[in-house]
Parts: structure tokens; sequence; C-alpha cells
């Protein structure tokens, strides 16, 4: 079986072609949007990378999560399912999800769960990542 080892909401992740070693660039706690109105999309390029790992890397095996945005209110935005394939001798995979919005319906905390699907097609959640999304006070 194959374990979460974390998720981060950044910006941007960089992986480096000789050693393989990610950089993750501009961790989100919050955003801040200029004016609140009415619900939306705000434009903002993200991502969610996770890391991945297994013990028994002795033959090839795919895995399925997904990852669901939880509004304030608790309604679920829904998100991506990702398709992980590890192959034999590989035992740790990290995973980039680029998104180019965020969906605002309110103000407030927001949630990304990750939920990785068991052998009996269940999801079970594995990680929770909250972000704040505020309005720009007036200066």
């Amino acid at each position: 079986m194959i374990e979460h080892i974390w998720s981060v909401l950044c910006l941007k992740s960089i992986v480096d072609s000789d050693t393989n070693l990610i950089s993750l660039f501009e961790i989100i706690e919050e955003l801040t949007i200029q004016s609140y109105t009415e619900t939306g999309i705000t434009p903002v390029e993200f991502e969610i990378t996770t890391c991945w790992f297994r013990e028994n890397a002795g033959k090839e095996k795919e895995y399925e999560y997904k990852i669901s945005l939880i509004t304030p209110l608790g309604k679920d935005k829904g998100g991506p399912d990702i398709q992980l394939q590890l192959k034999k001798g590989i035992q740790r995979i990290r995973s980039r999800t680029r998104f180019q919005a965020f969906p605002v319906e309110e103000l407030g905390i927001y949630w990304f769960k990750v939920s990785l699907k068991g052998a009996k097609g269940k999801y079970r959640e594995v990680a929770s990542i909250p972000i704040t999304i505020k309005e720009k006070k007036p200066t």
C-alpha cells in the first residue's frame, strides 16, 4: 500500500533535472482579493504538490487519489482525480497538480482535501490543507 507523506499548496515548484530534488516556492496560506462583491473565479496560478511512499516496491502498481475543494460553508466543489504509476523498484513519488484559478464563493477558510482510493474503491482522506480567502482592507 502507498502512504501519503506530505502535501503543500504553493505558487510553483521546480524539480532539478540533475538531482531530482524539488524546490517549493511561495507556499500559500491565504489569498487576499482586491474586492469581494459576488462569487466568481480569481485568476491565480497555484499547485498542490504531494509526496507518496511505499515500502514494498517489488512490482509495478497504479494508485489513484483525488483533490477536493471544500468552501467555508462546507460545499464540495470537487476537483481532479490523479493517477500515480509506480514502476518496479520505485518507492517514492511526487505529484504536482496545477490549477489556473480559484473559485471564490465566499470569504473565509477553504480546505483542499487529499483522498486516496483504496483497494475496494473507497476514498479515505489523507491530508487537508486550509487556505484563507480574505478581502483587502481599504487604506
